[in-house]
């Protein structure tokens, strides 16, 4: 995939090298396909849908260089836009607490929005201390930005308006290495790192983050950790090549794969995240991907909806679930709702 900076071109990641029909499959157990109903789609403006958040009866969208993306979802079948905002840079990485929304805008840096008035989002703050952001998660009053090359930033943002760049952590493999995604939780934090694989860091004091753990996927061919979502003492990785591996951190010094990761062939999951004991994942053409977590040693695929049936060139980026309801933001074909019979 190719992003249009603002002074060039930038590779960030290499999905058209991969094969055009990309699908799991699942000896042991297939996912339910009826444990999903789609019931609401919208195609998300001019741009890429990239990545979503979802407070409320409202979804946030990163949605590329057309900027942030507001719908009203409390009637899940007939999504409503009802807010937007463009303040240049590319849209990657989105992410909510409160009132407060944190946006990571590619070469554009870090962005804050007021979303007390969702239809109308406010730019609060902006920072950018160079690299590429692709990817944000907040924990109190501090934003974590995974920034491609550059690392990890630690940002304060007790006061929104005034971020203010505290802790980095270089790229510990500039060579391999691009932080795509970041998740917190407690004192860690992890990064899913490119070629590289996954790190982790004590964030216990954020103005100095120190890198705690690693784990290489140096022996996948072509593997590019791409996707990160943590729940207690396990931390979800998504790989282009190994469809995602589940680590138990709760050494953090020695994360250990717990799973042999799904890496059928033509397995290209992107970013992850924890709703409850599901974990949802975007795998490329393959669509939205559901599997029950509620024992991370031993996961099991419940649910899915392939892209096959959304039309051609949809290739999905980022999955969510909230309630009873799973996100997919879908590229070109912006965003598909769908309902759950999954047991709570």
């Amino acid at each position: 995939m190719e992003i249009q900076s603002k002074s060039n071109r930038v590779r960030i990641f290499p999905l058209t090298a991969l094969a055009p029909a990309l699908l799991l499959i699942f000896a042991t157990k297939s996912p339910a396909q009826d444990a999903l109903t789609s019931v609401g789609h919208i195609n998300a403006g001019a741009g890429e849908s990239h990545s979503i958040a979802v407070s409320g009866n409202f979804a946030y969208i990163a949605n590329g260089s057309d900027g942030l993306e507001i719908y009203d979802i409390s009637n899940p079948a007939m999504p409503v836009n009802v807010g937007h905002t463009n303040n240049g840079g590319c849209a990657f990485g989105v992410a909510v607490t409160g009132n407060e929304l944190y946006l990571a805008n590619l070469d554009d840096g870090l962005r804050t929005y007021d979303i007390s008035n969702s239809a109308h989002p406010v730019n609060q703050g902006h920072i950018n201390n160079g690299g590429m952001a692709l990817g944000v998660a907040v924990s109190g009053s501090y934003a974590y930005l995974a920034n491609d090359n550059d690392g990890l930033r630690v940002y304060d943002v007790s006061n929104p308006s005034s971020p203010t760049n505290i802790g980095h952590a270089s790229n510990t493999n500039i060579f391999r290495g691009a932080a795509y995604a970041v998740a917190v939780s407690g004192n860690l934090a992890c990064v899913a790192n490119g070629h590289d694989g996954l790190r982790v860091y004590d964030v216990s004091n954020p103005a100095n983050p120190i890198n705690v753990g690693y784990s290489s996927n140096a022996s996948f061919t072509g593997a590019f950790a791409v996707g990160i979502a943590m729940s207690g003492n396990y931390a979800y990785l998504g790989d282009s090549a190994d469809g995602f591996r589940v680590f138990d951190i709760s050494n953090p010094a020695n994360p250990a794969s717990v799973t042999n990761g799904f890496n059928s062939p033509g397995s290209c999951v992107q970013r992850t995240s924890v709703s409850g004991h599901y974990l949802y994942f975007a795998d490329f053409s393959g669509g939205l991907r559901i599997c029950d977590i509620s024992t991370p040693t031993s996961p099991a695929f419940v649910a899915y909806a392939s892209d096959a049936a959304f039309g051609p060139n949809t290739l999905s980026e980022f999955a969510t679930g909230s309630g009873n309801l799973a996100f997919l933001v879908n590229r070109t074909d912006g965003i598909r709702i769908f309902v759950t019979a999954l047991p709570p």
